[in-house]
């Protein structure tokens, strides 16, 4: 299902809650998971902005309220958040924000959805690489970045941090139709490894 202002809805891509309208791998990633019997129900909640940056996410961020207020909702109507699973990071890459920003800023957004009682983990992803005019016209990519440092360090079994997929790593040239965006098989290949992920982990 598909949960959006305060309603579930059937999933179908691309999600309600995003602005995107090329479509996405969570409704792959949640077929995966009901296939493989790891879970009897999915709801997904996406709160997703193209191209934004860290730091619009923390409070005092014009995208912290969307998050908060999706967490609320989803309470209201009796729905516990049991994963959160942050991909961001690529926006941050082409504008440089450093390694200690980037904790600090994610940290302070994951205290805001403390705020709010969401206590499932979160999830933190590796994700960087979108090279071309789309976000910010850099041609080069650098593997060992500040972004990449900071979302490999994040994970911390005491705050509920968790790693998530190295979409980075995992993924070749022929899997991005732009350099940046996922094509089919860059889909297939990020939704089996959020399943294995996802199911692996107790």
């Amino acid at each position: 299902m598909n949960f959006f202002d305060g309603r579930c809805y059937v999933a179908a891509s691309p999600l309600l809650g995003s602005d995107g309208i090329a479509g996405e791998y969570w409704t792959q990633l949640s077929n995966l998971l009901l296939e493989r019997g790891s879970f009897d129900q999915v709801v997904l909640a996406p709160v997703s902005i193209s191209g934004s940056e860290v730091s619009r996410w923390r409070p005092g961020g014009d995208l912290n309220a969307i998050m908060t207020d999706t967490a609320s909702h989803l309470q209201r109507q009796g729905h516990r958040v049991t994963h959160v699973l942050w991909v961001q990071g690529e926006i941050d890459y082409v504008k440089g924000t450093s390694e200690k920003d980037y904790r600090d800023r994610f940290l302070s957004l994951v205290n805001s959805l403390r705020s709010y009682n969401v206590a499932a983990p979160v999830y933190v992803a590796i994700a960087t690489k979108c090279l071309g005019a789309s976000n910010g016209g850099t041609r080069f990519h650098s593997a060992d970045n500040p972004v990449a440092r900071a979302q490999l360090a994040l994970p911390n079994p005491g705050a509920n941090l968790k790693s998530g997929v190295n979409s980075d790593a995992l993924l070749d040239d022929l899997d991005r139709y732009d350099d940046c965006h996922f094509g089919s098989s860059g889909e297939q290949k990020v939704a089996r490894a959020w399943a294995d992920l996802l199911s692996a982990d107790p």
